[in-house]
């Protein structure tokens, strides 16, 4: 019985080893994976408060004065779409509305305001993750 036991706790050990090594091998390209879909997900989150601000910031200039594309009110602004997004996310698939959802959301807007120009150049395409000179 005993011999049964210990052999159950060193296949364990041996499995539990294995999957360690099969992941640190795939740890690189499970990495510049999770890199490639955080770089799509904020180009589609640019491109969808670029379209959303851009339609709006001709009303707000005209009836307020406020420009919301550039400075302070731009970071702002693309918080508050950040946040208003992410409660609508989480509100259609049912998910918790937590604080930290809610810090996420908001810091997601911030990178995504204070990153506006070094996002996308007209002459160079979308650029993400390096500063092209």
């Amino acid at each position: 019985m005993s011999n049964l036991i210990l052999a159950s706790c060193f296949f364990a050990f041996d499995f539990l080893l294995m999957a360690l090594l099969v992941f640190f091998r795939l740890l690189p390209k499970i990495s510049s994976t999770t890199g490639r879909l955080m770089r799509e997900f904020m180009a589609l989150s640019f491109r969808l408060y670029r379209c959303l601000l851009g339609r709006l910031a001709p009303y707000l200039q005209e009836q307020l004065g406020i420009d919301i594309l550039h400075g302070t009110f731009r970071i702002l602004s693309t918080v508050l779409l950040s946040l208003l997004v992410g409660l609508l996310v989480m509100g259609l698939t049912g998910m918790r509305v937590t604080a930290w959802g809610l810090i996420g959301c908001g810091l997601h807007g911030l990178i995504v305001g204070a990153a506006w120009h070094t996002l996308i150049r007209p002459e160079e395409g979308l650029q993400l993750g390096k500063e092209v000179e």
